[in-house]
Parts: structure tokens; sequence; C-alpha cells
């Protein structure tokens, strides 16, 4: 749970805040994530829906513009990642639907 939590924070902060990091980095985070996570998030699916929102309140600093972002990001991408894994994507595949790797 908090390697995802952590994953995710990395790239919200990314996203939200419009930082520059290594796009190859953020895909082999994604890809090592998803291989290492995959049973864990089909079977504790609820719970990391309803714990990603709580990064937020920690990386936008209470900015309520950039909570209300941050949350929309998390939900998007969690709910996508999810679906992803249900349906055995693989980790690469997974990783470049949700944007988190560049489309080959």
């Amino acid at each position: 749970m908090k390697l995802f939590l952590g994953f995710i924070a990395a790239i919200l902060f990314t996203s939200v805040f419009g930082k520059s990091i290594n796009r190859d980095k953020v895909c082999t985070m994604c890809v090592d994530f998803i291989t290492k996570a995959s049973a864990g998030i089909i079977e504790h699916e609820d719970d990391f829906r309803q714990n990603c929102g709580k990064i937020c309140d920690v990386i936008t600093f209470g900015n309520a513009e950039l909570d209300a972002k941050c949350r929309e990001l998390v939900k998007d991408k969690v709910d996508d990642i999810i679906q992803m894994v249900r349906d055995s994507k693989s980790p690469k595949e997974i990783c470049t639907s949700v944007k988190f790797c560049p489309s080959e």
C-alpha cells in the first residue's frame, strides 16, 4: 500500500506542479509498481481508491484548486489501473495507457 501511494504521489506531484522529470524513470517506476503490486491491487482495490485521495492533502499544501485537480487525476488513473490489472494487461500496456510510459 505504501509503495502504491508513493508511486501515485510522485506521478501526481509531477502532473499537478508541472515539474519535469525523466519520462523513462516514470515509466520504469510504473512498470515496476504494476509488476509487484498487481495481486494487491485486485485484493485491496477499495483501499486503493479510498486512500489515494489522502496523497492530495499532502502534496497540494491545502490549495483547494490544486487539491481538486489532484483528486480528479488520482481517481481517473487508479480506476484505469485497477480495471486493466483485472483485464490481465501487461504492466507496460497499463503504464502506456495511463500515459506514464510513451507510446511506441
